[in-house]
């Protein structure tokens, strides 16, 4: 199992970062983009072993493309975790997302669409932030294949809660019939799925099942 020390420099499925405090089972560590985050050592030593040992596997081509097997598991494995979509919107890119909203959904954004925090005009932010959070254990990660393109980072350890941080994921799953907020209609998801890759949709689901 790896040890980790200050001033050292590890990776996780996020990128490589250096260890700059350690306080009981939580460390600060600074990425290579130069953000922060508090970590939690148990998990970053098994995300770190597991990463390890795919690297000893042997070398097999993953496909690009979406609509593939594992992609598909995947999804179904998404949906029993209660993925939550949440989207965080400052004012002036509200109406660029309503746009992609509609071309996802077919339908225009509700005033009081679940999952949607709008920020005034002023705080900031330059533009919208989409995020799917939902529940994993460590050892679980390397089961799931959303895209080469598609970085699973921790959100919170003591809950074992992970997110996705990218705009064109959330917009899929919208694509999909999941939808914004943490109430996700199964029925109607599964309705999306193309008919050649329903049956490994449902076995993501009864694996995600598992363990909850």
């Amino acid at each position: 199992m790896v040890t980790f020390l200050v001033g050292q420099r590890y990776r996780n499925r996020k990128g490589e970062y250096e260890v700059l405090e350690i306080q009981d089972n939580s460390m600060k560590v600074r990425y290579d983009d130069g953000s922060e985050q508090i970590l939690s050592i148990s998990t970053q030593a098994i995300i770190f072993e597991n990463m390890r040992r795919e690297e000893m596997l042997p070398t097999k081509k993953l496909s690009t493309k979406p609509q593939n097997q594992q992609f598909y598991w995947s999804l179904g494995f998404l949906l029993a975790r209660n993925p939550n979509l949440r989207a965080f919107i400052p004012q002036h890119a509200l109406g660029a997302f309503k746009d992609k909203f509609y071309d996802a959904t077919g339908r225009e954004l509700l005033d009081n669409e679940k999952g949607i925090t709008i920020h005034p005009l002023g705080t900031g932010k330059w533009w919208y932030e989409l995020r799917v959070t939902f529940t994993a254990r460590p050892n679980e990660l390397y089961l799931l294949n959303f895209g080469h393109d598609v970085n699973i980072v921790e959100g919170s350890p003591d809950n074992k809660l992970w997110n996705i941080n990218k705009n064109s994921f959330f917009l899929r799953l919208l694509e999909f019939n999941f939808s914004t907020g943490s109430q996700q209609d199964r029925t109607s998801i599964e309705t999306a799925i193309p008919n050649q890759y329903l049956d490994a949709f449902k076995e993501g689901y009864s694996r995600g099942l598992k363990n909850t």
